[in-house]
């Protein structure tokens, strides 16, 4: 039975268990037990990851590698109806981005 996490590429998936074991394994848990995750799941998979796309930022506000390796994650999650992203959430990453 696959869950919501295997309909994210490897690499982005790589880089959410890594965000979530890190910071809520609880949710990482809820996410390998679910095949369609809750408007809650989803939108604390997009805070988190916008939080540690600001967590990893230069004194320039230039991601470092492990930042741009999150952002990444979170703009290809907008292709992937697995987790979707709030509208909050993209005005905020529009916001880090530009």
């Amino acid at each position: 039975m696959s869950n919501t996490l295997d309909a994210i590429p490897a690499e982005a998936r790589a880089v959410i268990v890594d965000e979530l074991t890190r910071r809520n394994p609880a949710l990482l848990a809820e996410l390998r037990n679910t095949h369609e995750p809750t408007t809650e799941q989803s939108d604390a998979v997009n805070h988190l990851l916008a939080s540690a796309i600001i967590e990893n930022m230069g004194p320039d506000w230039t991601p470092n590698e492990h930042g741009l390796a999150v952002e990444r994650c979170d703009n290809l999650l907008r292709g992937v109806a697995a987790i979707p992203v709030s509208a909050a959430c993209c005005a905020n990453t529009r916001r880090l981005t530009m």
